[in-house]
């Protein structure tokens, strides 16, 4: 009886029947080589009828083919030496693949190779990960020799060998069953298969469309980053075209450095990534990476107790183009449980707004750099426990979260920032801002160069600041700042020891004047000049002062506390003339006319100085009127005038003086003109 090809078509129900009967009816074909062509045809039915009962329509051509290719084979005179080899290629080697090519099964999903019959090269199309989603698919194709261990997704377990993913460049969250855009499917599973993946290189990838991803549960990211589609701004419609969202879920870790983290074990990379807490509690972090060697670029993050947070100090540590909101406790939280001290953190062009801490240094942090930085409306700035060798530049700072007038930096170490950097800073109130070049230093002044405001200042961690400004060198000491540092020091190097050559300092006054002032142009208060001078009798350097008023100078040959000898004062004059409408006044000194022939040297009333020991000259004595007479005056006898009860016969402590003018005959006259020199002590 000829075969029904129809009938054994129609029922088919799929191609692996038609292989099992192709199979069953090629190894007969070697009873048939002593036949001819008409009975090796209606043998030929006789095996299919006796092995299928039902075939599908759509497989029928392959069977017409395969008869229609017997019959051409027949009429040629195939079957000479046998029909296996000569009516029928072998399926295997390249027979097999030239086969394969124009056998290409489509699977529903990826579960569905499970139950696929596999042959080496077969090739068959997944619609997509889960049924009906059409996501994840792709092209897959059985390897009899494949040394890969399946994962289930991109390498997937089979009889005799695997079925290996060849359509994807690199895979995504897709891939492995992600979804997104389901509020009813959490997507972690998807990031915890692709983490596990030995296929998915460094990095875990959000999928390449519009589309936002859930989690709902903590995800092990065994040390892979993330990478996602892009970021954009910080609202509803730029976290719709493609982004990563942490719900309300269960993110407990019985290590407590993991608990209550969305994400642990980022890997080294995290960039183009829009991460968004929506719902969950404010205790909940969004990223726990590895503070050494880790980049974080192009990065939008929204909510969270710590966005990122690190248990370990920070090493080679980069952060650029990040835009964060709305942290409840840190941006970043540097934890450093182990006191490594944090180093070489950079972090450039980023903003916090709405937050408690951008960063949040628990320990110290070296050598860390910010540039481009922007705060708004945070309730706290930059924070550490002490600062030292950092840079900061372009820093904007406006507004706090809460209106509490708040430094921009902080160190919380016993308020210490040493040897740092900064530069170009807009502080705009209430914020408060400890490098302020126009400010007198504090007791946590920014210790190093600020250069702002047209300024430049050097300054100490404990309240030394010295400023440059296009006006000049000037000090800003913190008014409790004291002892010998509380100087403007101008010096050089020391002697050459090998040359033995000097380096003076030299002030060249073009304009042949040269000014010294006290504290500014306005001031009136005298100049007190200190050199050193020789050694004390401790034979330590001694200073001797020179000092200037308007009508007296006085300077220090010897330390004076030890000994008086060589200790100069010069003295002060007086110049009493008749014709003077008011006599001179010498800090306060003047001489008085008492009577004929007799006259007082003291202070004006109401004032007592004392003259202790004084050396006092009279000279240049013009008697008569006019051009003077001639006439003799004999140089005047003195009389003290005593400050207290015997204090100049006793001590030789006076008043003042009088003197007395007399003629050669002894009687008291007045001369028209003389003067006094004296000093208010002899330095004996």
């Amino acid at each position: 009886m000829a075969t029904n090809w129809n009938a054994v078509l129609n029922n088919t129900n799929n191609f692996n029947d038609v292989l099992a009967i192709l199979k069953k009816l090629l190894a007969l074909m070697g009873d048939l080589s002593t036949l001819d062509s008409s009975e090796v045809l209606l043998r030929i039915d006789e095996i299919i009828n006796s092995s299928v009962a039902d075939f599908n329509e759509k497989q029928i051509q392959a069977f017409k083919d395969l008869k229609e290719a017997i019959e051409v084979a027949s009429a040629a005179g195939a079957g000479e030496n046998g029909w296996i080899d000569t009516l029928v290629l072998t399926l295997t080697g390249e027979n097999l693949r030239e086969f394969n090519k124009k056998t290409i099964s489509t699977l529903d999903c990826i579960d569905d190779l499970a139950t696929t019959l596999p042959w080496p090269g077969r090739t068959v199309n997944v619609r997509s990960v889960i049924k009906d989603k059409h996501l994840g698919g792709g092209t897959f194709v059985f390897s009899a020799d494949s040394s890969k261990v399946p994962d289930g997704y991109i390498v997937v377990a089979a009889n005799g060998g695997n079925w290996v993913k060849i359509t994807v460049a690199f895979p995504t969250i897709d891939d492995f069953g992600g979804l997104g855009d389901d509020p009813n499917y959490d997507d972690a599973d998807a990031f915890i298969r692709c983490a596990l993946s030995p296929y998915t290189g460094s990095n875990i990838y959000l999928a390449n469309r519009q589309v936002e991803y859930r989690i709902n549960k903590q995800v092990d990211c065994k040390g892979k980053g993330i990478v996602g589609g892009g970021f954009s701004r910080q609202n509803a419609t730029a976290y719709a075209m493609n982004s990563l969202k942490v719900r309300p879920g269960d993110y407990s870790n019985s290590n407590t450095l993991l608990n209550n983290v969305a994400f642990i074990n980022v890997g080294a990379e995290v960039r183009d990534l829009q991460l968004v807490s929506e719902g969950v509690s404010e205790n909940i972090s969004g990223l726990k990476v590895d503070g050494y060697n880790f980049t974080l670029s192009n990065a939008n993050i929204s909510g969270f107790y710590n966005q990122v947070y690190l248990s370990n100090a920070t090493v080679s540590f980069r952060v650029q183009n990040l835009m964060s909101i709305s942290a409840s406790n840190a941006g970043f939280y540097i934890a450093d449980v182990d006191s490594k001290q944090s180093t070489t953190a950079y972090f450039d062009n980023c903003s916090w707004q709405w937050g408690k801490y951008p960063v949040l240094f628990a320990k110290e942090a070296y050598q860390c750099v910010f540039n481009n930085i922007i705060l708004e409306y945070m309730q706290f700035g930059l924070t550490a426990g002490i600062w030292s060798n950092c840079s900061f530049n372009a820093i904007w700072a406006e507004q706090t979260r809460d209106g509490v007038a708040r430094d921009w930096l902080v160190n919380t170490s016993y308020q210490q920032t040493f040897n740092c950097i900064t530069n170009n800073l807009y502080i705009r109130t209430p914020w408060l801002n400890r490098a302020d070049t126009t400010a007198l230093a504090v007791s946590d002044n920014i210790g190093g160069v600020v250069i702002d405001k047209s300024r430049i200042t050097l300054g100490g961690a404990t309240g030394a600041k010295i400023q440059l400004s296009p006006s000049g060198l000037a000090t800003l000491f913190a008014n409790w700042y004291g002892g010998t540092n509380r100087r403007l020091l101008i010096t050089t190097q020391p002697t050459a020891t090998d040359s033995n050559y000097k380096t003076p300092i030299y002030i060249n006054a073009p304009n042949g004047e040269l000014y010294f002032a006290n504290q500014d142009e306005t001031s009136v208060s005298s100049v007190v000049f200190k050199r050193v001078i020789g050694a004390t009798a401790a034979n330590a350097p001694y200073v001797a002062s020179d000092s200037w008023t308007k009508k007296i100078r006085k300077w220090n040959t010897y330390n004076h506390e030890v000994s008086k000898v060589g200790r100069f004062i010069a003295p002060m004059m007086l110049t009493y003339d008749v014709t003077f409408t008011t006599q001179q006044n010498n800090a306060g000194w003047s001489i008085s006319k008492e009577s004929t022939g007799v006259y007082r040297l003291q202070r004006d009333s109401g004032v007592t100085t004392e003259l202790a020991n004084p050396h006092i000259e009279v000279s240049g004595i013009f008697a008569g009127t006019g051009l003077g007479s001639g006439d003799v005056i004999l140089p005047p006898t003195l009389q003290a005038i005593e400050a207290y009860d015997g204090s100049w016969s006793a001590y030789r402590v006076a008043a003042g003086v009088k003197l007395f003018f007399k003629n050669l005959s002894g009687a008291l006259v007045d001369p028209m003109r003389f003067s006094v020199s004296f000093t208010l002590e002899s330095g004996i």
